[in-house]
């Protein structure tokens, strides 16, 4: 992804400690975004009055609450309609009964790839569903495989995993909407689980040819004992 249209300059907002510095880093290198990094909200305003646009605001969190909105509403205040992409460390777990009222806000929950911030940011400017993610996600470097419709087993990579779905990265060549059959090896604890999962979106391509997923598994048949060892 390269920062050639306006959806690619982001607006950080995050406090100045080193969790904030390397996600602007990796956003920078990796996703190729053009960055500005502010540390409190009345500067995120002030920058957004000046004559500078941006097509997405980032707002990087430890603890969500439906209080955290008000930023939203003061966004929408001085006429920014950019969408707004909230990563938090924990949910609030009363946010999905606030959320519909506020159109364009996606709260995803960390650890997070940055082919899932890829994934987020494409699907607010498109207008694509996404659904909040309030299960506990788990960073993991897993193998294992998916089986798309008319179509071998591939193999996969899991990057991260919850009881609500994963992040995956693959040759398979799925599409959003699909229904995929992954199958997970938890190395650690000699296992293998099997699932039936919806592609909710995809990156782009990678130089090696694989592609990032988003999945949400149809039911929650991982086991919670499995995935919180693992």
């Amino acid at each position: 992804m390269k920062p050639t249209d306006l959806r690619n300059r982001l607006l950080l907002i995050g406090k100045f400690h080193p969790e904030s510095l390397q996600l602007k880093e990796t956003l920078e290198k990796e996703g190729q975004y053009s960055v500005q990094w502010v540390s409190q909200t009345t500067q995120a305003l002030e920058a957004l009055t000046n004559s500078v646009k941006f097509g997405t605001v980032l707002i990087n969190t430890e603890l969500f609450t439906p209080q955290k909105l008000e930023m939203v509403s003061q966004l929408r205040g001085i006429g920014c309609d950019a969408p707004v992409l909230f990563l938090a460390s924990l949910i609030h777990q009363n946010t999905h009964l606030i959320m519909p009222a506020f159109k364009k806000t996606l709260v995803v929950e960390k650890p997070i790839h940055i082919d899932e911030i890829d994934g987020a940011i494409e699907r607010l400017h498109t207008g694509g569903t996404m659904a909040t993610r309030f299960h506990k996600r788990f960073s993991t470097q897993e193998g294992g495989t998916v089986t798309c419709p008319k179509e071998q087993i591939t193999p996969a990579t899991i990057h991260n995993l919850s009881l609500g779905g994963a992040f995956i990265e693959t040759k398979a060549n799925a599409s959003l909407g699909d229904t995929v059959q992954v199958q997970i090896s938890l190395n650690k604890l000699t296992k293998e689980h099997e699932m039936h999962a919806q592609v909710l979106w995809k990156s782009s391509q990678h130089k090696n040819g694989r592609v990032g997923f988003g999945v949400r598994f149809l039911k929650t048949q991982t086991p919670k004992m499995s995935i919180n060892q693992s």
